[in-house]
Parts: C-alpha cells; structure tokens; sequence
C-alpha cells in the first residue's frame, strides 16, 4: 500500500477552523459532520493499517484518542454535553504531559503529537461553549 504523506497538524489546524465557524452558523453542521467523521476514521483504521511501526502503543493510543475526540466533538454540534468533553479536555491534557514526560529527547518519536493535541483541546473548549 502506498504511504499517503498529510500534514496531521493542518488538517487539525483547519478542523478547528471549520468547528468554529459551524458554531458561528456559517458552514452547515452537516458539511462539518461529514468532515469530522471522514479525519476521525483516517486517524484511527486508515493510519493504523498504513504505519509500520504500529508496534509503538503510544503512537496507536494517540491515533485513537485523536479519533475518539474527532467523533465525540460531533455530539457538540447538536447535544449538549458539557462534561462528556471535560472529561475529554482532561484526559488530552493528561496524555500531552505523560508525552512530554515519557518520551526521552534521542527517541524516534513523532514531535508533533503534542501539537495534535493541543489543536484538539480548542475544538474541546468550542464544544463545551
């Protein structure tokens, strides 16, 4: 299979574009929603069949708090739920610090996890207003 190369953070960064300005009544809840599955289902099946190294458990878990928090920021634009995504917050928060903390500066590690998180904690903080 061919190894399709996307910036994660740009898409993310765009996402959080696109959340905001549904939330604001300018793009249609249904486009955003299309949209939010469509990256949800890349970071989790589609990313974890294209890697090679998904023997590393902390790149797979990111890959699947990534969709998770994708998929559950849909319920934001129709129910809510204001502790579903603090809960969420929390736990993004959390898995950014044990990232900082575990991952030693020599590692093959992807720096830009960190980042992919913190672009999720703004979709989070639109969802919970």
């Amino acid at each position: 299979m061919k190894k399709i190369n996307l910036n994660e953070n740009l898409i993310l960064s765009l996402m959080v574009l696109i959340y905001f300005f549904t939330k604001e009544s300018i793009i249609p809840t249904y486009v955003t929603t299309f949209l939010l599955l469509i990256i949800s289902f890349y970071f989790f099946p589609f990313k974890l069949f294209q890697n090679n190294d998904s023997d590393s458990k902390i790149l797979v878990f990111s890959n699947i708090l990534i969709s998770l928090t994708l998929a559950i920021s849909i319920l934001g634009l129709y129910v809510e739920q204001k502790y579903l995504f603090e809960i969420f917050s929390i736990v993004n928060f959390v898995f950014m610090v044990y990232y900082a903390i575990k991952s030693p500066k020599d590692s093959g590690l992807k720096k830009s996890i960190p980042i992919s998180h913190f672009l999720l904690l703004f979709i989070l903080s639109m969802a919970i207003f």
